[in-house]
């Protein structure tokens, strides 16, 4: 009798360690729940940790750097950054600038002084200065990308060797506004910029034939648009008419007009 009860319960046992077997195989029984992690670009991020899942060489949110950032710290600033900010002063006196392509914004000054060997510049990331922008003294200097600046303080542009100069998502400066003694400009541009804080001023810039600032309506000191002896002097006495200043002053213009 014994053995056959053993035998009896001999496949109900065999076929129970099979569902056993199966359900650790996988089957996952009422639990529809499916992971919603995602790592598109293969680098170790998922999707929702990861400030650019089509990119692999970022995953990394704004890590604001606190103080300055000079020359020797651009290589490794934006290394695994998306995007980052500087919460002090920039300086640049020619050091390799493509390790910049990340920096949005600088809470303090922007300086490119007595830069005597880089020829371009590339800032095409950055959109806020909150401090004042001096590029001087660097007429090795022939292009500078600054098309995503969109606010700054003072600007203060001369003595370089700029050919074309785009400001055309600058909308507005909160102080002075000065585009000087660049002998190799030819064409400057400012199209969003609808007011200046301060003096308003382009001077002394010998090959400056084109001058655009569609919508410029005032300056909170003195307009002037002089002694640029490529410029028509009928383009820039409309430019100033268009503002309201303390005073203007337009002269010696010297370019031919269409």
């Amino acid at each position: 009798m014994t053995r056959t009860l053993s035998l009896l319960l001999l496949p109900v046992a065999l076929f129970g360690c099979e569902l056993i077997d199966d359900t650790y195989k996988g089957d996952t029984g009422s639990d529809t729940g499916a992971s919603t992690d995602s790592d598109a670009d293969g680098d170790g991020f998922d999707a929702d940790v990861d400030c650019d899942d089509s990119d692999a060489d970022v995953w990394l949110a704004d890590a604001p750097l606190s103080g300055n950032l000079a020359d020797d710290g651009f290589a490794d600033f934006c290394t695994s950054y998306c995007a980052r900010t500087v919460t002090g002063n920039l300086s640049i006196s020619g050091g390799d600038t493509s390790g910049l392509s990340c920096l949005t914004e600088v809470g303090g000054d922007v300086s490119i002084s007595r830069n005597s060997t880089a020829s371009s510049v590339d800032l095409s990331a950055l959109s806020v200065i909150g401090g004042d922008l001096t590029v001087y003294k660097s007429p090795n200097l022939t292009d500078i990308d600054l098309s995503g600046l969109t606010a700054v303080n003072w600007l203060s542009i001369g003595h370089t060797g700029l050919t074309s100069l785009n400001l055309n998502a600058l909308t507005a400066s909160g102080s002075h506004f000065t585009i000087a003694n660049n002998p190799s400009l030819v064409a400057a541009q400012a199209n969003a910029l609808t007011a200046v804080g301060g003096d308003f001023a382009v001077y002394d810039n010998a090959v400056l034939a084109d001058l655009q600032l569609d919508v410029l309506a005032s300056a909170g000191g003195a307009a002037q648009i002089a002694d640029n002896a490529s410029l028509c002097n009928d383009d820039a006495q409309a430019i100033v008419d268009g503002m309201s200043a303390e005073s203007t002053y337009v002269n010696n213009n010297d370019g031919a007009c269409d």
